[in-house]
Parts: structure tokens; C-alpha cells; sequence
């Protein structure tokens, strides 16, 4: 993914509390409406991926549930 004032890694890793605190940070750095804009879209894309991935845990523990059952 592109980030403008993250890295994936950070992405994938902080929590919503710490990715905030970045975005903060971000913030202390926009200079123009531009780079609101283009952080706001760190936020959303933030966002997206926690319910992605919140969504596949599910998959994954729905699937692992099914299996379990079919095995006992």
C-alpha cells in the first residue's frame, strides 16, 4: 500500500490508538490543505485495513469452529 506519513509496517503493527499518535505527529507537519487531505487518506486507508483484518480473523476462527466440529 502507499502511505503518505506511514510505513507498512507501521500500519500493520500499531494499534488504532498508536496510529493516531502518529497521525498527530503527521498533522504537526502539513503544511497545506494538500497534505491534510493526503493524511486524512492515511486514516481511512488505516481504517480499511483494520476491518480487513479483523474480518479475515473471523474467516479464520468461523473456519477453525466448522473444522473442529466435523472432527468431534
Amino acid at each position: 500500500m502507499k502511505w503518505n506519513y506511514a510505513t507498512d509496517k507501521e500500519a500493520n503493527i500499531l494499534s488504532s490508538d498508536e496510529f493516531d499518535l502518529q497521525i498527530v505527529l503527521g498533522l504537526q507537519s502539513c503544511k497545506t490543505k494538500k497534505d491534510v487531505m493526503d493524511l486524512l487518506k492515511d486514516v481511512r486507508q488505516h481504517e480499511r485495513l483494520q476491518l480487513i483484518n479483523k474480518t479475515q480473523k473471523r474467516l479464520s476462527n468461523t473456519i477453525t469452529d466448522v473444522e473442529r466440529e466435523e472432527y468431534y
